[in-house]
């Protein structure tokens, strides 16, 4: 790899800003750690991931290059195709086709991003940033646990005008240092293949932010706990009333047999079928049944899946056929003996 990391818009020290409490930093990527798929092989310089390291070298340019980053497919051709693999119960907010993950030098808080695409550009869907140092209550709850925050989510911009382009998306705000983001990509609009020649990161270092943010979490969860002795001291002199009238809290659904409720739930997505099991003991029980469960995709929720998910599926997964876990357990998220356990249920599965 070619990386080096870029201070400051050409190459010059961080700006301090008032105070000295932070400096803005640019930076253009150090190492690529992650991607689902590249036109170059393994080993090659041409047309790999490995190319997004460093700063752009083809920009304002246009055209095929061997330096840039492609991705392995383009159109819609590869996904009609009869070797295609079938996609089952797809999330219709999840665009993504593929993904890389680039690591900078200096973790900061990011306020703009740069993507220089150099070929066939608008396939950028989603960037996401990686947080690892969480709250010191998410910590003690779920050691070793990182969490991927959406920074920009939009459509396609796939067009047929042939020039280069800085693609400088709004990005969320959010209150943590990373140096680690995610694109995701969807190259079905474009006519031909996407290249990429690099993606900057501007952001500010403030020092001491963790601590700060540990204190302030320290002292939260300090006034929580106080106020729910208060509630629970208060609760005591309240009577709680019976649940009879739980069937008539129901409406009209306590009157529907199981099987007209699975046939509707059968066309909802894994996130519905989970948020309608919070709604009634009625959905509660319907959502659970295995017959829902036969062909499951994880795919979408490739960030929020590891071994306390897994085995809470387990016990509705009896009759799965199929399990789609391409993209899950990054950074340790799911290990290998949890792994085992599930796959032992499942007939087919899709790495």
């Amino acid at each position: 790899m070619h990386g080096r990391c870029a201070l400051g818009a050409n190459n010059t020290s961080p700006t301090p800003l008032i105070g000295g409490m932070a400096s803005k930093v640019s930076q253009f990527v150090k190492e690529v750690v992650n991607f689902s798929s590249q036109y170059g092989t393994h080993g090659s310089r041409s047309y790999t991931a490995a190319n997004l390291a460093g700063g752009f070298n083809i920009y304002d340019g246009y055209g095929d290059r061997t330096e840039a980053f492609v991705l392995r497919t383009y159109g819609h051709w590869w996904e009609t195709c009869p070797s295609a693999p079938r996609i089952f119960r797809n999330s219709e907010q999840f665009r993504s086709q593929d993904f890389v993950e680039v690591r900078y030098e200096v973790p900061v808080v990011p306020v703009a991003i740069d993507i220089y695409e150099t070929y066939h550009p608008g396939a950028v869907v989603r960037i996401l940033a990686c947080n690892t140092n969480l709250s010191v209550d998410k910590r003690k709850r779920h050691p070793g646990e990182v969490e991927w925050v959406t920074l920009f989510s939009g459509p396609t911009q796939c067009s047929n005008i042939a020039r280069s382009r800085k693609f400088s998306p709004p990005i969320k705000t959010i209150d943590f240092p990373t140096n680690l983001l995610r694109l995701e990509f969807n190259s079905g609009d474009c006519g031909y293949y996407t290249e990429l020649d690099g993606v900057e990161l501007h952001g500010y270092i403030k020092e001491g932010m963790q601590e700060f943010r540990d204190r302030a979490t320290d002292f939260k969860l300090s006034v929580t706990n106080q106020l729910l002795r208060m509630l629970s001291l208060s609760n005591r002199q309240i009577s709680v009333g019976d649940d009879d009238d739980d069937d008539e809290r129901l409406g009209y659904f306590s009157m529907l047999p199981d099987e007209i409720i699975q046939y509707i739930f059968k066309f909802l997505d894994l996130k519905s079928l989970c948020n309608a099991s919070q709604v009634c003991s009625i959905f509660l029980k319907n959502a659970y049944d295995p017959m829902l469960y036969k062909e499951l995709n994880l795919q979408p929720f490739w960030n929020t899946v590891d071994d306390i998910a897994l085995a809470g599926l387990s016990a509705r997964c009896g009759n799965m056929f199929s399990v789609n876990l391409s993209w899950t357990g990054g950074g340790g998220q799911v290990t290998e003996p949890s792994l085992c356990r599930q796959l032992y249920t499942y007939i087919h599965v899709n790495l």
